[in-house]
């Protein structure tokens, strides 16, 4: 069983090429806690690779799903225009203000079934309601905001062993 390995960086000024357009100083509402943005995106950029890599039981359709949709996410989530448009309120929720991320994947028009075959939108809407149930939706936005928890509470975690 492999694991997953997260490097977490209390610094933002290591690796250059995960710099942020999220201006200095904002802070990121993670239910009672707060993180310095800067830190949680550089975080969350500098380990989704080995996300991808962990997530082996993921068919290459599940993962192209989730590559699209954290790139859609992170660009929100890291929009230097738009700093506090996130937040994770208290159940561990993200939350977007303007209401634009939401656990249904919008974008998304592929049906799967339990062998990883995929269909279109149109040839499912072709289908018998009894052949229907035999598909589902991947819910790649989901994917994105458990990853994003994930990598919130490793960073609360360092930051707690920083402090001791």
């Amino acid at each position: 069983m492999k694991k997953f390995t997260i490097v977490i960086f209390l610094s933002i000024f290591s690796f250059a090429a995960y710099s942020q357009k999220t201006p200095e100083g904002v802070t990121y509402k993670y239910g009672v806690h707060e993180i310095d943005k800067r830190k949680y995106i550089k975080n969350i950029r500098a380990n989704v690779y080995n996300y991808l890599n962990y997530k082996d039981n993921w068919s290459e359709y599940k993962k192209e799903e989730f590559r699209l949709a954290y790139q859609w996410i992170i660009n929100l989530f890291d929009d230097p225009n738009k700093p506090y448009r996130f937040y994770t309120n208290d159940l561990g929720t993200l939350v977007d203000t303007e209401g634009e991320v939401c656990n249904v994947d919008k974008t998304d028009n592929y049906w799967y079934d339990k062998k990883g075959r995929r269909i279109n939108g149109d040839t499912y809407a072709k289908l018998k309601d009894k052949d229907k149930k035999k598909y589902y939706q991947i819910n790649a936005n989901r994917m994105v905001v458990d990853y994003f928890d994930e990598i919130a509470g490793y960073l609360l975690q360092a930051m707690k062993n920083q402090n001791k």
